[in-house]
């Protein structure tokens, strides 16, 4: 009896076995908001975020039930503001009631459009 077969078979179905794990924890973790899932995928573009983040970077964010000084959020410009439709991140530096202060602007701003924490 040849047994090198039966260990080729063993080994490709648990190679499949394997890929089809990869890709069911794919789609409940890491499946782009875009196809329904939980998480979004940015490119930092600009040097705002170094030294955290240098351009080019790729950032996964989801959304935060709360946000806290020193968290990295990202949201959708709405529509009627300059830049609309566009993502963009900051470092939430200061906090008052129902606004975070950003580091680029140092005003006090309300993100309430969609706010996602980076990683």
């Amino acid at each position: 009896m040849n047994r090198r077969p039966v260990i080729a078979m063993i080994r490709h179905y648990l190679s499949l076995t394997a890929l089809a794990a990869v890709i069911v924890l794919w789609m409940l973790f890491l499946r782009p908001a875009s196809l329904g899932g939980p998480v979004s995928y940015i490119i930092i573009r600009g040097s705002s975020m170094l030294p955290t983040y240098t351009s080019g970077d790729l950032i996964i964010v989801r959304t935060a039930p709360d946000y806290r000084v020193g968290d990295v959020v990202a949201y959708r410009v709405p529509a009627g503001d300059i830049g609309s439709g566009l993502i963009v991140i900051h470092r939430i530096v200061g906090s008052g009631q129902s606004a975070f202060t950003n580091p680029s602007s140092g005003t006090r701003q309300f993100y309430r459009w969609g706010q996602q924490r980076g990683h």
